[in-house]
């Protein structure tokens, strides 16, 4: 009887055991409804920026390439946060996808951060890494603003 007794406490404890692990994966997944909030919103102000930093380049009379390096840096970050889109409506969006937008990100960070941008293109930046950093932290992906993308 004793022994039936350890068996049945070990069972009952792997099972419990066994439950809180899956209980804390499924915990773990972010908010869908918040995600896609973050990304329509992520994509409005990318497109934003994009239009404001290129019109403020091209009349302040920056060179040609700085201003198509800006907008390619743009059009890198929107093509990632597109697919992290298409991913997340099949529902198979991951961390790999958020560092993509991040890469992308730091890229531009550094590019606009060294041509010295007026009030609004900062704003408009700070807004921009304000949601790749809520969406990131939906994914356990912590952004570093100091270092340039790969």
């Amino acid at each position: 009887m004793k022994r039936f007794f350890n068996r049945l406490s070990t069972v009952a404890f792997v099972g419990i055991f066994g439950f809180g692990l899956v209980s804390e994966v499924s915990a773990q997944r972010p908010n869908s409804r918040e995600v896609r909030d973050l990304v329509r919103s992520l994509n409005a102000k990318v497109e934003d920026l994009g239009y404001n930093l290129t019109y403020q380049m091209r009349t302040s009379s920056q060179s040609r390439q700085r201003v198509e390096d800006a907008q390619t840096g743009i059009e890198d970050l929107q093509n990632a946060v597109r697919t992290f889109e298409d991913n997340l409506g099949l529902r198979r969006e991951n961390q790999n996808d958020i560092q993509d937008i991040v890469s992308a990100a730091q890229n531009l960070n550094s590019m606009i951060l060294g041509t010295g941008q007026n009030r609004m293109i900062e704003n408009g930046w700070n807004d921009v890494r304000n949601l790749i950093d809520r969406l990131a932290g939906n994914y356990g992906v912590t952004p570093n603003w100091n270092e340039r993308g790969s």
